[in-house]
């Protein structure tokens, strides 16, 4: 679950979430649609590719968060574990989003 994206926080109720399975699977929610692709993991190394979403139209502001959020797993080269969070980090290692456990 997204809990910050590019340092702007994110909207209460929305629900951004990633979610990686074996052979890099990729399910999860931009905020307003559900989200599909490919992750390639190797090492803390990782990129997102062909990710594809829904098409429902939601707030703008939910369009935005999903926008960005999505523009960040675009971006994203690595990762680190750090505490209860998981970090994305884009190439030049700012940080993109901060994840914690869905529950």
């Amino acid at each position: 679950l997204a809990e910050d994206i590019k340092g702007g926080g994110v909207i209460d109720n929305a629900q951004s979430t990633v979610s990686i399975a074996a052979g890099g699977k990729v399910t999860g929610s931009g905020g307003c649609n559900r989200m599909f692709g490919t992750a390639t993991i190797a090492g803390d190394a990782l990129t997102f590719g062909g990710i594809g979403t829904t098409r429902m139209a939601c707030a703008p502001a939910l369009m935005d968060q999903e926008q960005k959020f999505l523009g960040a797993l675009a971006a994203t080269r690595t990762f680190r574990f750090d505490g209860p969070y998981l970090k994305f980090y884009d190439a030049g290692g700012g940080e993109l989003v901060r994840f914690t456990e869905l529950r």
